[in-house]
C-alpha cells in the first residue's frame, strides 16, 4: 500500500503495539501499521457508518482482518482504558481534538501515546497535552499536495518515564524549549508537594508519598540540569 507523505509520516511515528485511529476515513493507517507489522492489532473508529464501511472494504481488500477491527465510535466514547497504546486523531481542527480529549480523559490517562496533527487552533492541543502530563517527543511539518500538516508525537509522562529509561536519547541529545519548560513545571509542582507533606502532620501514607515523590523528581532534576547545560 503507498501511502500520502502525511499519512506515512504518521505511521511512522507510531510506536507501539496496539492503536485506534479516530477519524478513519478509508482506514489506511489501521490497514498499513498492522500489514508492515509497525502495530500487531489497530482499531479504526468512526463517528459515521459511511467511513467505517469504506474502511472495512479496505481492510479485506488488503487482508488485513485479522488485525484490523472497525467501531462505530463517537470520539473515544467506544473505547476502553488500557485497550490501545497509542492513539491518533488527525484531519480535524485543533479545538475539535481537544474536546475529543477532554471528553475520553479516562481513556486518555492510561495509553502511552497520543500521534495528533490539528489544522489550526495547535496551541489549545498542546495546552491540552501540557495540563495532562504529557510530553511531546516529535513533532514536525508535512507538506502533502500542497497543504501542511503539523503532526505531532505526545508521550504520557507517567508511563514513558520509567525511572530507569525516563526519556529516549533523540529527546535528551536535543532537548527543546517545550520539554525543557514542562520538566521545569513538573518540578516546581513536585517541590510543593514534597514541601507540603514534609509540613503535614498526617502520618505514615504522606512520608511514603515524600519519599516516592523525592525519588522520582531527584531524578527528574538530574535530567532537566543535564538539558539545559547541552
Amino acid at each position: 500500500m503507498k501511502l500520502s507523505d502525511r499519512l506515512e509520516s504518521i505511521c511512522d511515528y507510531i510506536a507501539y503495539d496496539y492503536l485506534a485511529d479516530i477519524g478513519t476515513d478509508h482506514g489506511y493507517v489501521p490497514i498499513y501499521a498492522t500489514t508492515e507489522k509497525i502495530s500487531k492489532r489497530a482499531i479504526a473508529c468512526d463517528i459515521n457508518e459511511g467511513p467505517l464501511l469504506r474502511a472495512q472494504d479496505n481492510i479485506d481488500k488488503y487482508g488485513a482482518k485479522d488485525f484490523c477491527e472497525v467501531r462505530l465510535s463517537d470520539g473515544l466514547s467506544n473505547l476502553k482504558p488500557n485497550e490501545v497504546d497509542t492513539i491518533i486523531i488527525t484531519g480535524m481542527g485543533g479545538l475539535l481534538i481537544r474536546d475529543i480529549l477532554s471528553k475520553g480523559i479516562d481513556v486518555v490517562k492510561e495509553v502511552k501515546q497520543l500521534i495528533l496533527s490539528p489544522q489550526g487552533d495547535g496551541d489549545r492541543v498542546k495546552h491540552f497535552l501540557d495540563e495532562n502530563n504529557y510530553v511531546i517527543v516529535r513533532e514536525k511539518v508535512v507538506k502533502d499536495e500542497g497543504k501542511y500538516y503539523n503532526i505531532i508525537d505526545a508521550r504520557n509522562f507517567n508511563i514513558f518515564v520509567d525511572k530507569k529509561y525516563m526519556f529516549s536519547g533523540s529527546i535528551l541529545g536535543n532537548p527543546d524549549k517545550t520539554f525543557i519548560r514542562f520538566l521545569d513545571k513538573k518540578i516546581k509542582t513536585c517541590d510543593e508537594i514534597i514541601a507540603n507533606v514534609e509540613n503535614s502532620e498526617n502520618g505514615e501514607k504522606l512520608i511514603m508519598i515524600n519519599r516516592k515523590n523525592k525519588e522520582f523528581y531527584m531524578y527528574c532534576k538530574k535530567i532537566a540540569k543535564s538539558c539545559l547545560n547541552k
